[in-house]
């Protein structure tokens, strides 16, 4: 997927699921985040934000919080998952 930063939301209607993609980056102000439409979004579907610091507490949504940093490794990357509330018992239902 590219990244949508010129047009700050990207959607991407695939079989079953509506997914947004949506990166902040150039957002001045987090009251920004309403005038996206990312409230329909996941009503709908699924979305991926890029730079969510900027969107401050206007994202809406439960959030579970993927991260990626380098590692020592050639082209080598930790992931850590940092759930948000409602996301414990889906996280355990996945591992079981």
């Amino acid at each position: 997927m590219p990244s949508p930063t010129f047009t700050l939301l990207q959607l991407y209607d695939l079989p079953g699921l509506l997914v947004g993609h949506a990166d902040l980056y150039r957002l001045g102000d987090p009251d920004e985040v309403v005038t996206l439409g990312l409230d329909e979004v996941l009503r709908d579907g699924a979305l991926l934000v890029e730079w969510p610091e900027h969107g401050g507490d206007r994202l809406p949504g439960e959030k579970l919080l993927l991260a990626l940093a380098e590692t020592d490794r050639p082209n080598g990357r930790r992931l850590t998952i940092t759930a948000g509330p409602g996301w414990a018992d889906r996280l355990a239902e996945l591992a079981a």
